[in-house]
């Protein structure tokens, strides 16, 4: 099992057991707008990181192609990216050195559920998400986060990887908060969830209704309807533009050993099944509204 550990503090160096990720997420730029999926190196020398300013990985040439796979911004607001050379490292540099090219189809913001909840104020940092022994809901969410961020950037998508506190006013062409629920260890499913109110409603739709199909069949675990007015209202809905389709997917039940087995120790296979519901739906193609 997979078990990452972040330390921040402002100003000093960060050290990470899997991949450190400490950011300040912002929005980078509205839907619409030129996007980009990959970039080149334009200073001599670029220290391609394990985490924001944690230990270097590699030292990469002026001139190195690189595929962008997320992008944030640090605590002091500078903007860095979530990159995979040619030879397949995966690591974070400082996008101040890195010039993109504009070729993506969409932008796409993933929140990662409860991620720097601390930073985000009351009530949120309230709100940490389940913890077990040798194990948290954050660090789940994280773990499929990343991958699905690696597989939209391979699709031609720009991500956004977002925390508790989402930008207010955020954009994009889609927004998926990825959680996973608790409960008795009896207790298994997934459920995706909607605004209960918005001028996209149609959108949002769709976009449910793609991952409900792709969710379902790669995983196995069972969907369970578990909306409540409480999940239509989640906060989160709340701070995107009113024009970005925004859902809530619950991957399944943490506590449940069965969900477990797949959300915890096969964040690749969640990142697949989440990634073509998107994918589907930033097509057009997801059918049937749900």
């Amino acid at each position: 099992m997979s078990v990452v550990r972040s330390f921040e503090r402002a100003g000093r160096a960060l050290l990470v057991a899997l991949v450190l990720v400490t950011v300040t997420c912002a929005a980078l730029g509205p839907a619409g707008v030129a996007r980009a999926e990959s970039g080149t190196v334009t200073a001599h020398g670029l220290r391609l990181r394990s985490g924001i300013w944690g230990p270097v990985i590699a030292i990469l040439p002026a001139g190195t192609s690189v595929r962008i796979n997320a992008r944030t911004r640090d605590q002091a607001g500078s903007p860095w990216y979530y990159v995979t050379t040619a030879g397949g490292s995966l690591g974070w540099l400082y996008a101040g050195y890195v010039a993109p090219r504009p070729d993506a189809r969409a932008r796409v913001g993933i929140q990662v559920g409860h991620w720097r909840c601390q930073e985000a104020g009351y009530p949120l940092n309230l709100h940490p998400g389940t913890e077990l022994p040798g194990l948290s809901e954050v660090r789940t969410n994280l773990k499929i986060a990343l991958a699905l961020s690696r597989r939209l950037s391979a699709r031609g998508v720009a991500v956004d990887l977002l925390p508790a506190a989402i930008p207010p006013g955020y954009r994009a062409d889609a927004v998926v908060c990825i959680h996973a629920d608790a409960g008795p260890s009896h207790v298994r499913g997934f459920f995706v969830d909607r605004p209960s109110r918005s001028p996209v409603a149609r959108a949002e739709a769709a976009l449910a209704h793609a991952l409900v199909v792709s969710y379902a069949h790669a995983t196995g675990i069972p969907y369970v309807n578990r909306s409540t007015p409480n999940s239509r209202r989640y906060y989160g809905f709340r701070a995107v533009d009113p024009m970005t389709p925004i859902v809530l997917v619950e991957t399944g039940c943490l506590t449940n050993p069965q969900d477990r087995a797949v959300i915890d120790d096969r964040p690749d296979l969640v990142a697949d099944a989440l990634a073509a519901g998107i994918d589907s739906f930033l097509s057009g193609s997801s059918g049937r509204q749900y």
